[in-house]
């Protein structure tokens, strides 16, 4: 018996869409290939001249209403998942190893905040990482215990098994 697919979802809307994820990539592999040639300064710099347009991107209402229509495995095909992954990957990567806690946890308590369209799996790691930087960098077991009640809490993203 042949199969038969029939593929109704487009990934991208329009040339543009798909140049606006290839130029997010390129993005991506130039800060990566920074991190592993361990030129951490210099990826800090990069990244940090363009932190407020990954955000402003990751927040795009227009955006974030066509992505969230996208099924779940496809919104990693999108501009607002790669910086969002860059950010919760390899940003916070540089920030620990710079000893910048604090520009760390504002960057967790940004995706988790302020967006629920990309990386939506990884929400309780992100929970469990801003409590550890509460506690153990940043002395403030308060804020560690409110974060992990909120990751708890979270029972629309967060798996607990």
């Amino acid at each position: 018996m042949p199969y038969e697919i029939n593929l109704t979802i487009n990934i991208f809307e329009n040339r543009d869409a798909l140049l606006r994820y290839q130029e997010s990539l390129e993005y991506l592999f130039d800060l990566v290939s920074l991190i592993d040639a361990k030129e951490l300064e210099e990826a800090y710099e990069k990244f940090n001249e363009k932190i407020y347009e990954f955000e402003k991107i990751i927040l795009n209402p227009d955006l974030n209403l066509i992505d969230s229509n996208l099924p779940i495995y496809l919104r990693n095909f999108t501009p607002g998942a790669t910086y969002c992954k860059f950010i919760s990957m390899y940003a916070f990567e540089v920030l620990q190893k710079l000893k910048l806690y604090k520009e760390a946890n504002d960057l967790f308590e940004f995706l988790i905040s302020k967006q629920n369209v990309y990386s939506l799996s990884t929400r309780g790691k992100w929970f469990e990482r801003l409590a550890l930087n509460y506690e153990a960098h940043l002395k403030n077991p308060f804020k560690a215990f409110e974060t992990l009640c909120l990751g708890l809490n979270d029972k629309t993203y967060v798996n607990y098994t």
